[in-house]
């Protein structure tokens, strides 16, 4: 062995010498080297080899140094020494070879088969290289990777990239490629351009990777980078589009020990795994040439490109795909295996038993045996019955037909190979062989080609049938896959055992959920969702409880109250539930490591379970329905047939298509039960156990919701945000995901919602702008509303304004399925409500339906509280078109969207001309901004996939198999879109105020969502012309139904008692029967007006082209307000009624003593003992007395229930505008009822107020959540406003309204203060409510409340039911007052019953006579009373005048004809009339009211003291007459019977002599017609006294009924008639002092009405303070406020420009104009305060075409104005600031508009270098501004200077032109070049520009000027200006704008020239976003409005 320096020196001259030979010198040289130097290190075979490869000698040497090295102490060749010799390091010598030249070192190792030492092979050493490049092991979890949203330019992209390939391994470069991976696996992004950018960068670098990285490759490299959750995640996103990694590369080289362990099986795949047909494509030669195995696959699978095709990337080396047929959607469910490469055939027999068909191609015939062989390796470990079936397809074949080949290939195998019977076995069962000629000869054509593949296809799939149909159950799933796990490896034990403890989970749900299925109420049982089904019986037995109230059947009690019982006893239940099996196993889920996989496996498994269970359901369904409808038409084919020829034949046909038709919807009915019992989601678990949470107390959760849910949404999992089925949203538990955030909630969010008809695609483009998860199944849409988070990667796109886009994706609109008639709405109008960005997406055109809600609801929004003032962003996706370049087609479709609204609602339509302009809801919204339409805001898409059917049905299957291709340019072009919506937004919004806070967001959802449920008038329409035809058909309604005054109303009460007058037996049934007959006919006489009134519709119907929709509307709400009349008449009814049942119940109970009086007297023995025993009489009356009074009592109670309720009924029925649906509505009557209604207010009146306010403020916190609780609570002004509220409504119903104090626990108030309501009254209290209600909503905005529209109706709701509690209060007073009156006759009563037992006729008669006396007395008064009310209503009716007619006379009395010598009594009234118009007309509507009281009260008190003296003398006299009969009496003591005949045998019962007397003594006093029935007549010697010709007659006749029948009787005449006499004697002297009680006339509706009437809207309008006096509609919410006479100027409320007042009424105000709020400072556009106060018409039309009232009243003002007023006004402000304010001239704003001012406004612009950015574009776009409110002056001209270290004139005194003056603003060449300003420069300027116009004669001069720094003086500019004539300084004014507080160089400026002559002012302190509303206001006159 020579020596190291020897055999170096020996191949360097060996070397040499080969250098010199030629190649035959060079072979003839080595082999007798061979000969000559024997030494094994001299490898001269490995040099000639080399140097034929012209290898350099440098690397030949090496090669033989390493030899040389290793066999020195060895007397072996290099080969074996280098297998055999294992303990060496011979890997790293290895190493160093292979990376001096690869190529080398593999040709050097191919005779040594190198793959048993897996670590020296080329493959390894490659893989090592590799991973030095590339990162590994990053584990990016799942919410690195979660929703975000990124932007993106060009450049940022490609430096990205650049700085990853530089660094590969470098862990944040390549976390930074995250957004490039989410776009393409997520939104599905086409990844080519992501792809193309890394392989130029990797193509620059000189990588290792010189074939380049394609997306396999880096999908690969991203999934290794991955943790577990991600890894899955990433799976089943990629696995729906494109096939993923079943056997990859080990990147992990440290613990490969040998070649098998450099393939991994992907296990996760196990949970995406699903059923399918699995076929592999492999080829199985060692030799991996490209014969186009994969491309033929794709072919015939797929006919596109789904696996990789000619893929030499390096790390796809050696792999498989899968690809599963999810594209496919259920019609196919294959997956299809390729394999990229050799993969050993120890690996391929692990996955024998996964692939059911093995398609083993081979390059040629040539590979024939080699692959039998590989065969008979890879399969023959199984048996028979395992092995699969086998393709064996041979490629480029030189066989001409398949059948040649078969027949010769099995012969030729067999003799050429030697089988054993194994081999022999498998051989025979490849039956299936197919030849494909070479499909790339340039030679085959294509028709040629494209058969040859078309053959190959039709033998697979008859191949694949075959099997299939051989045996069913060659379907595989994640059983199976599981199974391929556990046998991969042993290092796979760990995971298969984890994944196998999943499986058992999942099952054990599955299980669990077939079980529930099949129980009776399925998913509603107890055992699945206990809550749930408990709220579900609870429902039906509230449903039952209704249809038993609702018949009013007493039979009914007992099962009432059983019902009520079992729902009080579910409710108790609820606390106490626990979680079922099916909830503890879907808890388990959250128990596992990887509980998110699991999860979204459960999901999957729910969808599947559900289409396995409910389609199904579905498809009988539709068969019935269809089959229902065919029956229909048959029935009424045949009913017309039969009508026209009738037959018993027909008829019976006829009946028995009707009873299947009844079968069929009975059925029909029972199937969508099942279906709905059937029904599941993952969204009623999450349902269950937040509820769970919330209610069950009594238990403990394993899972807490809240922790899971949020980790869920940070994962990118959608939630349920509002409940599809109840349509509820979970305040509470959104309330608590919101604490989760790290902000607490405050983190700034954007809301974004998808709003779209039924399958329009609105979930898909959200997953493709933003990579959501909403659910997109085919067949299956989004039920209720889900919400998803996405986090903002770069914010500063975006300007900082919010992290989270907060994404909504709404239930599809207009489903057929969708029973509820205003779902559609009250989705769309929430949307459109809480969102910032709409994105309105549409399926091709717009359909008519979808338009038309569109519109309404838009339209409807404004009406919402000023939903529009807020920035909204509307966008519109046209989705799946095939033609995306037909833009104008879509915008037209849009516009005219627009148009519509605008004609309609802002008064530019014709047909609107003759309607009243106050119906014009909108006329201050352009429709056209809100809807935003620019070409930048709409979006045109085609499809983001289309289908393509196979022709699969030729081969035997029985689907038709359907592909979804995916469109590669849709997800880009819809991300595209998102992200321009959202920067239009952005822009839209920098001005504004900053995002709402997540916590914000959340709060107010639920009002939102409450609003639009519990406002029925936010969802009546659905199309405009619906709206347009309604505001029609409520005019023509309304003077229809007026014409009907109903006067009947006030004749029943006279008509009961006329009817009850004249009966002779009454008791309960006698009231009950009359009630039902007055009812009756009060139903039919409402009956008949609703008929006439419908024919009247109906007309107005046919002649206007009205829809039946909105005529039905009419005719509903007419049956309601007739319905609501007769309700007040059956009220009147039931009043009346209960008021004589009360009378005739007292009466009872007066006859009760009567009868007991009787009864005791047929007792002797009985009379005497108590005649004897006082003690005894007083204990027995007691006891009768207590007995009447109870009676009286529970009647009492009875009474006042039924009349609380019906009043309740009756209240808010006629005021249902202000109705609020609760659901402890009836809570809320029975705790009043029971606790409040009966107690006086003027008593512990504040605890019943803290009481009421707490049941209310409970009501409001679910609607306006806890922000009263948090933020009003602790400063009182919740209650303050409840408790003005209260004492506004007791205040109003006294009915002594003279007291200006409220009143609190006031002990001189009295309860006969409360009077009765009616209509106008609750007007007038509701209009004082709305007036407080609206000042307390200013106060609640300073503490950043809202009120809300669902806010404001429960403070109404508040405040109604205070209105009906004081009415009870009132009606239990008068009951009260009734049971008081008979216990005051208690006294009575038992004097007469004590008198009675003891026969004392005398005391008996005198008792009897003093009643009589008092009730004549009583009767007459009250008798005037009812006489003389109708006169004294009609008198009271002439009175009657509007708010418009007092304002109108007011104007002309106070102002018109206002004389400067007024008093100063005089001038303080005008000065009230003006400043406060609302009190001013409240207090004439209170005097004229008291003018109407004296006045009546005058009239009518002689009156009745006069008619009543008149009437008690006659009475007196006629008494009289009798007593002075009696006089002559001899006989003293005559009892009443000796005055009659009798008759020895008569059988004389006293009492009945004793009523006729009184029966005579009545005739007599009253004259009347004597009826003697009972034949007794007077003896002679007593007929004179009665003799009835001798009595006076009297003026008027009474009616005097007597409480008690003993009452009628006459014990002893003589007595009787005495007192009589002197009872009459005494109501004589006391008629004298009789006082008017003028509410005894009951004219308090009258009076309440003509004071409503008078006072009108109590609101005044913002701006002049001038009061509302347009008529009030309470039954339309929506009333919009009006100055029908005019507005006044503004500077008659003070308002004042540079101290002179503002002359401008609100009509002359342009939408362009700006307004300074005077309480905030804000500025604002008129357009946009209108919008705030949206509740006004500023405009003074009372008629659309009524122009002559306009200009009258515009006139008016002005000669208002200038008749004196505005000096009065003027002198009031001089006093009132300690200043003069000088008077000007109103002039004709027409007038002045042709005869503007000649102005020259001279514009200064600092364009220095401290101004550029958007400091130069305020300053620009401030100037423009102006100019563009100046270009409507033709008599003004601009110069604009421009200015820096120079100066230029860039606008020399011009007429504005904007259009060609804009580019001289714009643009300019010397912008920001110099640093400093000379302002000397620029007043030098502006003096030139002053002195070269100076002839135009302009009558002013403004200088507007800004500057942001501080500046030299300007002394020569400023001189010369001073120097100017004095007649020429007053026409020059200066205005100079500065940022800083305190400008020393611009304040002496100004100082100098106000000095001099000059008008100048300096404002300080103006920021730049704010100077050009400053000089704004300059030009147009600084207008001020009031918040």
């Amino acid at each position: 062995m020579p020596t190291l320096k020897t055999f170096i020196h020996t191949l360097y001259i060996l070397f040499l010498l080969f250098k010199k030979c030629n190649e035959k010198q060079l072979d003839y040289l080595l082999t007798n080297l061979n000969l000559i130097i024997r030494n094994k290190s001299y490898d001269y075979a490995l040099i000639r080899q080399e140097m034929s490869y012209k290898t350099p000698i440098q690397l030949i040497l090496k090669m033989l140094l390493i030899q040389f090295m290793y066999l020195q102490n060895n007397a072996v060749t290099f080969d074996e020494y280098f297998i055999h010799n294992q303990s060496l390091k011979q890997d790293k010598l290895c190493e160093n070879l292979y990376y001096l030249d690869s190529q080398l070192y593999e040709r050097w190792l191919s005779p040594i088969n190198y793959y048993n030492e897996f670590r020296l092979t080329p493959s390894y050493f490659s893989k090592q290289k590799q991973q030095q490049l590339i990162l590994k092991e990053t584990k990016i979890s799942l919410y690195d990777f979660s929703i975000s949203f990124s932007v993106m330019t060009n450049y940022e992209q490609v430096e990205l990239i650049k700085s990853w390939v530089q660094s590969m391994n470098d862990q944040q470069k390549f976390k930074q490629l995250i957004p490039f991976f989410f776009n393409i696996i997520k939104r599905g992004e086409n990844p080519k351009k992501f792809i193309q950018l890394i392989n130029k960068e990797l193509e620059l670098n000189q990588s290792l990777f010189k074939n380049g990285l394609n997306m396999k490759a880096l999908f690969q490299i991203f999934y290794n980078n991955s943790d577990y959750e991600l890894q899955v995640m990433l799976l089943k996103f990629q696995c729906q589009n494109y096939p993923v990694p079943l056997i990859f590369q080990n990147q992990d080289l440290s613990n490969i020990k040998n070649k098998e362990e450099n393939y991994l099986l992907n296990e996760k795949l196990y949970y995406i795994f699903p059923e399918c047909f699995p076929i592999i494509n492999i080829s199985l030669s060692e030799n991996q040439t490209t014969i186009g195995k994969t491309e033929l696959i794709n072919k015939i699978f797929y006919e596109m490109d789904e696996f990789e095709t000619l893929d030499t990337c390096e790390l796809n080396r050696n792999t498989i795909d899968i690809m599963f047929d999810f594209s496919f959607c259920g019609s196919r469910q294959f997956c299809i295996a390729d394999t990229h490469g050799f993969i050993p055939i120890s690996i391929l027999s692990k996955l024998v038993p996964l692939f059911k068909l093995w398609i083993i191609q081979l390059d040629s015939e040539k590979e024939l045996l080699d692959t039998l062989n590989k065969i008979y390796e890879l399969f023959y470990p199984f048996q028979k019955q395992k092995i699969p079936e086998i393709c064996l397809v041979i490629r480029n074949s030189i066989e001409n037909t398949r059948e040649n080949f078969i027949n010769n290939w099995k012969e030729k195998t067999k003799v050429s190979l030697k089988l054993n019977s194994k081999q022999s076995e498998i051989f025979n069962n490849i039956n299936n062989v197919h030849c494909i000629i070479d499909l790339k000869s340039k030679n085959i054509s294509k028709e040629s080609k494209e058969t040859a593949i078309e053959e190959f296809q039709n033998f697979i799939f008859e191949v694949t049938l075959k099997i299939l149909n051989k045996d069913k159950k060659q379907y595989i799933n994640q059983n199976n896959y599981l199974e391929i796990i556990k046998g991969f490896n042993t290092s796979y034990k760990q995971v298969s055992e984890q994944i196998e403890s999943d499986g058992i989970i999942m099952a054990n749900l599955e299980d669990e959920l077939k079980k529930q299925i099949i129980t009776e109420n399925g998913f509603y049982s107890i055992t699945s969702f206990p809550l749930r089904s408990i709220h579900w019986q609870i429902n039906n037995s509230k449903e039952e409880l209704d249809q038993l109230f609702s018949l009013k059947d007493e039979k009914n009690n007992k099962k009432i109250t059983q019902i009520k019982d079992k729902i009080k006893e579910l409710e108790e239940q609820i606390k106490s539930q626990k979680p079922t099996k099916l909830l503890n196993l879907f808890c388990d889920l959250f128990e596992k490591k990887n509980n998110y996989i699991l999860y979204l496996s459960f999901i999957d498994k729910i969808r599947l379970f559900n289409e396995q269970n409910t389609y199904v359901i579905q498809d009988q369904i539709q068969v019935l329905i269809e089959s229902i409808q065919k029956l229909k038409k048959e029935i009424s084919s045949l009913k017309q047939s039969n009508d026209q020829n009738p037959t018993d034949e027909g008829l019976k046909k006829l009946i028995k298509m009707k009873d299947e038709m009844k079968k069929q919807n009975d059925k029909l009915l029972l199937l969508k039960k099942n279906r709905e019992f059937k029904n599941i989601g993952i969204e009623l678990f999450w349902r269950e156990l937040i509820q769970m949470k919330q209610k069950c107390t009594q238990q403990e959760l394993r899972i807490n919701p809240v922790d899971v849910v949020f980790d869920m949404i940070k994962k990118g999992e959608p939630f349920e945000f509002l409940d599809g089925d109840q349509l509820k949203i979970d305040q509470m538990f959104l309330q608590q995901l919101t604490d989760k955030f790290s902000q607490s909630g405050n983190e700034k969010v954007l809301v974004l919602s998808v709003l779209g008809p039924q399958s329009s695609g609105k979930s898909t483009i959200l997953n493709k702008i933003f990579g959501c998860h909403f659910w997109t199944s085919v067949g299956r849409c989004t039920k209720g509303i889900y919400l998803q988070l996405i986090r903002i990667s770069q914010k500063q796109y975006f300007n900082n304004l919010f992290d989270y886009i907060l994404i909504l994706d709404s239930e599809g609109l207009q489903n057929p399925n969708q029973q509820n008639d205003e779902f559609n709405k009250k989705i769309a109008l929430f949307i459109l409500s809480i969102s910032d960005i709409i994105l309105i997406n549409v399926k091709g055109d717009i359909h008519s339906q979808f338009k038309n809600l569109v519109e309404m609801c838009i339209f409807t929004l404004g009406q919402m509280n000023n939903a529009l003032a807020t920035i909204k962003q509307i966008s519109w996706c046209f989705n799946q078109n095939n033609d995306v370049n037909f833009f104008s087609c879509f915008l037209h479709q849009i516009q005219g969207i627009a148009n519509n609204l605008n004609q309609e609602f802002n008064k530019t339509s014709q047909e609107s001309q003759h309607q009243s302009n106050q119906e014009n809801e909108n006329q201050t919204i352009d429709y056209n901004e809100v809807l935003d339409i620019r070409k930048e805001n709409i979006q045109i898409l085609g499809f983001a996939s289309y289908e393509r059917g196979w022709k699969n049905k030729e081969y035997g299957f029985e689907k038709i198999w359907r592909q979804l291709i995916k469109n590669q340019t849709f997800s880009e072009e819809a991300y595209q879109y998102g992200v321009r919506i959202i920067k239009n937004y952005v822009q839209k919004k920098q001005q504004s105020s900053n995002m709402p806070s997540l916590h914000s967001f959340i709060q107010n959802i639920n009002q939102n969502w409450q609003t639009i449920c519990r406002s029925p008038e936010l969802l009546e329409f659905t199309e405009l012309i619906q709206y347009k035809q309604d505001e029609l058909m409520k005019k023509q309604f309304t003077i229809i139904y007026d014409r009907y005054d109903f006067n009947f109303k006030n004749n029943i009460q006279d008509d009961i008692k006329r009817y009850i007058e004249i009966q002779r037996d009454i008791n309960m049934e006698t009231f009950k029967q009359l009630q039902k007959e007055k009812e009756q006919a009060i139903i039919e006489q409402f009956s008949q007006i609703e008929d006439e009134i419908i024919i009247e519709l109906q007309q107005i119907k046919k002649e206007q082209q009205i829809s039946k929709k909105i005529l039905v509307k009419y005719e509903n709400r007419l049956k309601q307000q007739i319905s609501t009349e007769i309700e007040e008449c059956k009220m009147i009814i039931f009043n009346e009624i209960k008021e004589q049942e009360t009378k005739l119940q007292k009466n009872k109970g007066f006859l009760q003593i009567d009868n007991y009086i009787s009864s005791i007297s047929e007792n002797t023995t009985e009379l005497k003992k108590l005649q004897q025993n006082d003690k005894l009489i007083g204990q027995n009356f007691e006891e009768i007395w207590k007995e009447i009074s109870t009676n009286q009592m529970k009647q009492m109670e009875e009474i006042f229930e039924e009349f609380s309720l019906k009043q309740y009924k009756l209240i808010f029925e006629r005021f249902s505008v202000y109705k609020l649906k609760s659901d402890m509505e009836k809570d809320y009557q029975k705790f009043f009822i029971d606790k409040i209604n009966k107690n006086s207010p003027f008593q512990n009146q504040q605890i019943e107020k803290e009481q009421i306010v707490e049941i209310f403020k409970n009501e409001l916190k679910s609607y306006q959540f806890e922000i009263f609780q948090e933020e009003l609570s602790g400063k009182n002004e919740w209650n303050k406003l409840y408790y003005e509220l209260y004492d506004i409504t007791l205040m109003n119903m006294r009915s002594n309204q003279n007291k200006s104090q409220i009143f609190n626990n006031n002990k001189n108030d009295s309860d006969d203060e409360i009077s009765s309501i009616d209509i106008n009254l609750i007007q007038m209290i509701m209009s004082k409510i709305t007036l407080t209600v609206n000042s307390y909503k200013k106060q609640f905005a300073k503490f950043g409340i809202i009120l809300n529209h669902i806010g404001e109706r429960c403070i109404y709701y508040y405040s109604m039911f205070l209105i009906w509690r004081f009415s009870c209060y009132n009606k239990w007073k008068m009951l009260k007052k009734n049971y008081d009156t008979l216990q005051q006759h208690k006294s009575e009563q038992f004097t007469k019953y004590k008198e009675a037992i003891k026969s004392n006729k005398v005391e008996q008669s005198q008792i009897k006579a003093q009643l009589f006396a008092r009730i004549i007395y009583q009767t007459f008064i009250q008798e005037y009373y009812q006489k003389k009310k109708k006169d004294v209503i009609n008198f009271i009716e002439t009175k009657n005048k509007t708010c418009f007619d007092i304002i109108k006379e007011q104007d002309k009395r106070l102002l018109e004809q206002y004389q400067s010598n007024f008093t100063q009594k005089q001038k303080d009234e005008v000065m009230l009339y003006i400043t406060d118009q609302k009190n001013f007309i409240e207090n004439y509507a209170n005097q004229t009211i008291s003018n109407i009281k004296e006045e009546i009260t005058k009239d009518h008190q002689n009156k009745l003291k006069q008619e009543l003296l008149n009437y008690l003398f006659v009475i007196h006299y006629n008494v009289n007459l009798i007593s002075t009969q009696l006089q002559t009496e001899q006989k003293q003591g005559l009892k009443t019977i000796d005055y009659f005949e009798t008759q020895d045998n008569q059988k004389l019962v006293d009492y009945e002599f004793e009523q006729e007397m009184f029966k005579i003594v009545k005739a007599c006093i009253f004259k009347e017609k004597y009826q003697n029935p009972y034949g007794k007549s007077i003896k002679d010697d007593y007929q004179e006294y009665f003799n009835i010709s001798k009595f006076k007659e009297l003026s008027s006749k009474i009616n005097v009924i007597m409480p008690s029948p003993s009452d009628n009787e006459i014990q002893q005449l003589k007595p009787y008639i005495q007192e009589l006499l002197k009872q009459i004697t005494k109501y004589l002297d006391q008629s004298e002092n009789e006082r008017l009680n003028i509410n005894n006339f009951q004219i308090e509706g009258t009076i309440d009405k003509i004071k409503f009437h008078m006072i009108g809207c109590r609101q005044s309008c913002p701006l002049c303070k001038r009061k509302c006096d347009k008529p009030i509609d309470y039954n339309n919410y929506n009333h919009k406020h009006q100055c029908q006479n005019g507005h006044q100027l503004r500077g008659m409320n003070f308002v004042l420009i540079d101290n002179k007042p503002s002359l401008f009424t609100c009509e002359e105000i342009t939408d362009d104009m700006l307004i300074t709020t005077q309480q905030t400072n804000k500025v604002r556009f008129w357009k946009e305060i209108k919008q705030i106060y949206n509740d006004w018409n500023f405009k003074t039309l009372i008629l659309q075409n009524d122009v002559n009232h306009q200009k009258q009243v515009k006139d008016k003002m002005m000669n208002v104005w200038n008749g004196g007023i505005g000096q009065l006004i003027c002198n009031v402000l001089s006093n009132k600031f300690n200043k003069t304010i000088a008077f000007i001239t109103k002039h004709d704003l027409a007038k002045y508009e042709q005869d503007k001012s000649k102005v020259h406004y001279i514009f200064m612009l600092d364009d220095s270098y401290s101004m550029q950015g958007q400091a130069w574009n305020n300053a620009k776009n401030g100037v423009l501004t102006c100019m563009e409110e100046i270009e409507k002056n033709p008599n003004a001209k601009v110069s604009v200077i421009i200015f820096n270290s120079k100066a230029r004139v860039a606008i020399d005194c011009e007429k504005v032109n904007i259009d060609s003056q804009y580019d001289k603003i714009m643009k300019s060449d010397e912008l920001f070049f110099f640093r400093h300003c000379n302002i000397e420069i620029a007043f030098q300027l502006v003096f030139d520009q002053i002195q070269k116009y100076k002839n135009q004669q302009f009558e002013r001069n403004l200088i507007l000027f800004y500057t942001d720094g501080g500046y030299s003086y300007p002394a020569q500019a400023m001189d010369k200006l001073i120097q100017l004539p004095l007649d020429q300084k007053k026409n020059i004014s200066l205005i100079a704008c500065s940022e800083k507080s305190n400008p020393a160089t611009l304040s002496l400026m100004v100082s100098n020239l106000k000095e001099n002559g000059y008008v100048a002012d300096l404002r300080v302190n103006i920021k730049l976003g704010n100077f050009q509303k400053v000089w704004s206001e300059i030009v147009l006159q600084g207008i001020h409005v009031s918040d």
